[in-house]
């Protein structure tokens, strides 16, 4: 059984992780918008929902905490179905 700190670590972990994550993906799309290349992105997030259930909610997720961070991202090129 993991003790409280390690189960503190593994979360703060966790969440730097996804911080880092986000951060990445944020620079992608921002390059994709900058570049006029938002249908790339548009492409990978369409093959992301078409992975089954599981996946179209943890990308939904994942879409709702990156424009938590950096709003200006909301474009409908980026996120067509």
């Amino acid at each position: 059984m993991l003790d409280q700190r390690q189960r503190t670590s593994c979360t703060v972990s966790e969440r730097t992780k996804a911080s880092k994550d986000l951060l990445q993906t944020a620079s992608f799309a921002s390059y994709f918008i900058q570049t006029d290349q938002a249908e790339v992105f548009n492409a990978a997030w369409r093959e992301a929902l078409g992975r089954g259930k599981g996946w179209q909610a943890r990308v939904e997720q994942g879409k709702g905490a990156l424009l938590r961070m950096a709003p200006e991202l909301d474009h409908a090129s980026l996120w067509q179905a």
